[in-house]
């Protein structure tokens, strides 16, 4: 079981690393039928550098994530 208690932003990784991931969940949404709007998704990379995703969704991330931390993070 794991329990969250915070975010990083940006996350520690590589560009390559982030673009494994963004692919992965862009395939996920396709295959789900998402094509537009919010995506939320959560993913776990292994040790040996697989992705697993923990959770994906058409909707905006809990936790007043697309409220306030992007915003907060970004500076925008």
């Amino acid at each position: 079981m794991f329990i969250e208690r915070g975010h990083v932003e940006p996350a520690r990784i590589t560009p390559e690393r982030a673009e494994a991931i963004r692919a992965v969940v862009e395939h996920a949404l396709g295959s789900l039928g998402v094509e537009y709007g919010a995506s939320h998704a959560e993913v776990k990379v292994a040790s040996d550098g697989s992705i697993k995703i923990i959770e994906i969704g058409s909707r905006m991330g809990g936790d007043c994530i697309g409220s306030d931390l992007v915003r907060l993070f970004t500076k925008s």
